[in-house]
């Protein structure tokens, strides 16, 4: 859905991300055999704008935000490594939700986020968004923090 970060454009938008200029945690994926840019996702701690300041302010949840996944990485399930990923991190930092919003006019997207195990809890007609939820199990005070997945198709 986000082709627009895996492009150069895109890639210079992410790297000032992960500079620290958007108050999000930005992680980009590379294939360790040429440094290919393969896929990109940010969490943040609160998301005010699309879930409002009851859910979107409510310090239970980390947030997913412009997960792409480039072409390269088709049938390699990154998506997926990166979205558990996601839920660790979002567990470690103690969090007890999962939560991301997708337009609603993405049957893919529907369906995709379904098999993950995530609820849809609010359509926002207005914005045409579908909001998403999951719940992820708590990290445990001996796991270390996880690591970067896989990223070699």
């Amino acid at each position: 859905m986000w082709r627009l970060y895996l492009t150069d454009e895109g890639l210079g938008q992410i790297r000032r991300r992960l500079a620290g200029a958007g108050g999000e945690e930005m992680y980009l994926v590379v294939r360790e055999t040429d440094a290919q840019p393969l896929g990109a996702f940010a969490v943040e701690w609160s998301d005010r704008e699309i879930w409002g300041d009851a859910r979107g302010g409510d310090g239970r949840a980390g947030y997913v935000h412009t997960l792409s996944v480039h072409r390269r990485a088709r049938g390699t399930a990154l998506g997926e490594r990166m979205m558990k990923l996601a839920e660790q991190i979002i567990a470690a930092r103690g969090r007890d939700l999962f939560r991301l919003d997708c337009w609603r006019r993405s049957e893919f997207l529907r369906g995709y986020y379904a098999r993950l195990g995530f609820a849809i809890v609010a359509d926002d007609v207005k914005q045409g968004v579908l909001m998403w939820e999951k719940r992820v199990a708590p990290a445990t005070a001996a796991r270390p923090p996880p690591p970067p997945p896989n990223d070699t198709p």
